[in-house]
């Protein structure tokens, strides 16, 4: 199997080229054909870093020459539905960083490209739906879910000095996580924010709130400015209560925490704190089990393009300001 990325910053130096090298160990067959950037002098180094065998600085040359098996883009989010796009419509099986595009119209565009034809594997890369401590806290919240006994979900992200123009493209997390928890499409969202001129053009502390389509309400709370590296989710159901707190890279890397109240008592399901951060942050799952499921020739993946549509569409009000949203029959 022959592999390229493009992309090599620093989402990549982070995530996919350690799990991409650890992945390699052990397994002769799989080749890290090379890697691309615009910046050539940046894929070098990304080459020489994680032991690829070429580095480019044009996606096309790239692809034309290696012919790759499966192709990983991380690229910055406006070049993101271009760039996966060309991957797709030379049939080339795909990871795709998140977000994958920056508008809803976007994404469904990548959406009908990669169902042509009988379809093309891919995957997009939503670290969170992958941390062994989101699965755990799925897996441990289904009796309840399946009787309809989780009442509701509070998801808070908080950051520090993120003063960015648009904070959407990192808040579509929190809003693609609740979804995850859930098991349900989002039903209706009120979306408010509090603007903070004085920090920037678009800087704002937001909050959506609302109800998914199995009857749970929700609360997601956006506090880019808010002086800690925090993000949990709480879950509140029938004489129970969920508590996540996610891991925090770092440095120095903080581990997480799953802890539940049951009928007034306090027990501790699962801590992350020993688990080193590839694994911790979902990266080496994330990246390796799509290309284990593409050697082992499985079928199709569940976190596809389909499946972020919603979060995308929710992405997109944030960035313009909505107040209101309602959910369109066909995301379901």
């Amino acid at each position: 199997m022959k592999v390229c990325l493009i992309g090599c910053g620093r989402q990549s130096q982070t995530a996919h080229g350690p799990a991409l090298q650890r992945y390699r160990n052990g397994r002769p067959d799989l080749r890290l054909a090379a890697c691309c950037d615009l910046d050539k002098q940046l894929a070098e180094q990304f080459r020489y870093q994680f032991g690829f065998e070429r580095a480019y600085g044009h996606m096309d040359d790239m692809l034309n020459a290696e012919k790759p098996d499966a192709v990983i883009v991380s690229v910055t989010e406006k070049r993101s539905a271009s760039v996966a796009a060309n991957i797709l419509e030379r049939r080339i099986p795909l990871l795709l960083e998140k977000p994958p595009g920056m508008t809803l119209q976007e994404a469904r565009a990548l959406a009908g490209i990669a169902a042509q034809g009988g379809g093309v594997p891919h995957r997009v890369a939503f670290n969170r739906r992958y941390m062994p401590l989101t699965r755990k806290l799925r897996e441990c919240s289904a009796e309840l879910l399946d009787t309809q006994r989780i009442y509701a979900i509070e998801y808070e992200m908080v950051r520090v000095r993120r003063t960015d123009p648009d904070f959407s493209t990192t808040a579509i997390h929190a809003i693609d996580t609740a979804r995850y928890l859930a098991c349900s499409a989002y039903k209706q969202v009120r979306f408010h924010y509090r603007e903070l001129p004085h920090l920037g053009d678009g800087a704002a502390d937001m909050t959506l709130t609302g109800s998914f389509a199995n009857g749970i309400f929700f609360r997601v709370g956006l506090h880019p400015v808010s002086g800690v590296n925090v993000e949990k989710v709480i879950l509140r159901g029938e004489e129970r209560s969920f508590e996540l707190t996610y891991p925090v890279w770092g440095p120095p890397f903080v581990g997480g925490r799953l802890e539940y109240t049951e009928a007034g008592k306090p027990y501790v399901w699962e801590e992350a704190g020993k688990e080193e951060p590839l694994s911790a942050f979902g990266y080496e799952e994330q990246l390796c089990g799509f290309l284990e499921a593409l050697r082992s020739g499985r079928g199709a993946d569940s976190n596809d393009l389909r499946s972020t549509l919603q979060s995308v569409d929710l992405m997109e009000c944030l960035r313009n300001r909505r107040t209101s949203w309602q959910c369109a029959q066909q995301q379901e």
